[in-house]
């Protein structure tokens, strides 16, 4: 059996681990639901964590927002916007099924927020039916902001 020859093993990255806390909570407890797809981004310029997260209600309410919260400490987190799919439906010209994964992130060379969000813009909602699966359309959306 080899051993590891790098720097720092793998398997030492989480040996100490421990489950904290669970940082934001369904926007209901019924089943289907869920708060997911967050990304973090720590912005080490003003010291800030940036979490994005897309809620989920069941199969009538999938993706149905992108919410952004912000932290001083990495754990206690506020929410700072959101944006529903209907309002990005508007901004888009494009009917948004669901929101279903996201990033924000910030140019370091002019300041302005990009977030990135994948969507579903298929003709109408098909979540659940295995059958239609296939008729789902992906697209990757580009909001920027000061």
């Amino acid at each position: 059996m080899r051993m590891w020859t790098g720097l720092y093993p793998p398997q030492a990255i989480f040996a100490r681990r421990r489950f904290k806390r669970v940082l934001l909570n369904p926007p209901c407890f019924d089943a289907g639901s869920w708060c997911g797809a967050g990304k973090l981004w720590i912005d080490e310029e003003d010291n800030e964590y940036w979490l994005t997260s897309r809620p989920r209600m069941a199969f009538e309410k999938r993706g149905y927002a992108v919410e952004i919260y912000r932290s001083r400490d990495g754990e206690n987190y506020g929410l700072v916007t959101w944006l529903m799919k209907e309002e990005l439906s508007a901004l888009a010209g494009k009917r948004v099924q669901s929101i279903e994964n996201q990033q924000l992130l910030r140019d370091p060379l002019t300041g302005r927020y990009h977030l990135y969000l994948s969507v579903d813009v298929a003709e109408s909602n098909i979540a659940g039916d295995e059958r239609r699966i296939f008729e789902s359309k992906w697209e990757t959306f580009l909001l920027t902001a000061e």
